[in-house]
């Protein structure tokens, strides 16, 4: 029921058009405009949304998280949930965060690229047309910080779709990549390519109680994990963030409101954002 592999024949007759390959197919699976799914999820009447106000600092005092020092902008509870920079706030700024640049090209539709009705995964995917346009991506650029659309990344993303769709990727060859529309984002990542989700660490008590593993990583540590009262974090999701942060939600929420965890412990402590602190510890690096 998940996932059925085809061959190429069944494929081409799933997808809509000609595929040469094999494939396997997840019949439930779909596509989401993020954008779209934002827009219905905050209206609700008791989300209220302010836009524009960049979060410079935060500060708890009286019990309450205050931003930018405006008596206005006060929380008993803040979820720092900005990607990569969550490292601009002393709270956070120790996690080793990794960004990594990406860019998706929009492509006209064809003749015959506007038969296809399901997303194409190989080395690159294309989604069926939306308004006369293809959605395909997406590059992956670590260390590149530049946010303009570049050429070269648009003809890596056509020459990704040359093994899925043959002769179909010729036909977008010749278009002038200057003239190509996109968007340029960064995916947030961390070294073991899972997500930070859940309390953020009070970084001075921690390294203060689990001091023993500079010199024993086995040490016993009788102290339980010290975190800033009504603080939490929810980053890391690099390309699946559509996928986590539903479920990464609900497993804040569990913490917020004390209640039974949503998934096992075992889980819950490797999205644990204090794991790169204890790990620090044990490679005596902190």
């Amino acid at each position: 029921e998940l996932v059925q592999f085809v061959s190429a024949s069944e494929a081409s007759e799933i997808a809509g058009i000609p595929l040469a390959v094999d494939a396997l197919y997840f019949p439930h699976a779909g596509w989401i405009n993020p954008t779209k799914l934002c827009a219905h999820l905050i209206k609700h009447p008791l989300i209220q949304v302010i836009t524009n106000t960049t979060a410079l600092d935060i500060e708890y005092k009286e019990e309450r998280w205050c931003i930018n020092n405006n008596d206005e902008l006060q929380a008993p509870v803040i979820i720092i949930a900005n990607a990569r920079d969550s490292q601009l706030f002393k709270h956070t700024q120790h996690l080793p965060i990794k960004s990594i640049r990406g860019q998706i090209t929009y492509l006209p539709e064809t003749g015959a690229s506007r038969e296809i009705n399901t997303v194409i995964c190989s080395e690159g995917y294309i989604a069926p047309s939306q308004d006369g346009i293809h959605c395909t991506g997406a590059t992956f650029n670590l260390k590149e910080e530049s946010t303009e659309l570049r050429i070269e990344d648009h003809q890596t993303n056509l020459e990704n779709l040359r093994e899925p769709l043959q002769g179909m990727a010729d036909e977008w060859e010749n278009l002038d990549k200057n003239l190509l529309d996109g968007r340029v984002a960064f995916r947030c990542t961390l070294p073991d390519y899972l997500p930070a989700v859940g309390p953020v660490a009070d970084e001075e008590s921690m390294l203060h109680s689990f001091a023993p593993l500079r010199k024993n990583a086995r040490a016993f540590i009788k102290d339980t994990g010290k975190y800033l009262p009504g603080l939490y974090l929810n980053i890391g999701h690099g390309s699946r963030g559509l996928a986590y942060t539903p479920l990464c939600a609900e497993i804040l929420a569990a913490h917020i409101n004390n209640e039974p965890q949503p998934i096992a412990s075992e889980l819950a402590t490797a999205l644990n954002p204090a794991r790169f602190l204890i790990r620090d510890l044990i490679k005596n690096k902190r």
